[in-house]
């Protein structure tokens, strides 16, 4: 795998994991933060501002992804580690 699509990969994970872990938190706060009068977005972030249990598991899933992201690089990783 090229190096840039593995630090984009990279970033990926972290993001999914981060806003996964504050969804999960403080789950209507955070959807109310993201709130912006555009098309969609609005709708949609005060759907998971009045479901909180529903975000959380939307959050638990950003994690659990981010986590498989991280975990798929780090098996890359060990295949390609040069042999001493």
């Amino acid at each position: 795998m090229h190096t840039l699509t593995k630090r984009w990969l990279e970033l990926l994970s972290i993001v999914l994991i981060g806003d996964g872990v504050v969804s999960v938190v403080r789950p209507v706060g955070h959807s109310l933060t993201w709130w912006a009068p555009l098309p969609g977005v609005q709708p949609l972030m005060e759907w998971c501002a009045e479901r909180p249990l529903a975000t959380r598991l939307i959050g638990a899933s950003q994690v659990a992804v981010g986590l498989a992201i991280n975990a798929a690089l780090s098996r890359d990783e060990r295949r390609t580690l040069p042999e001493n």
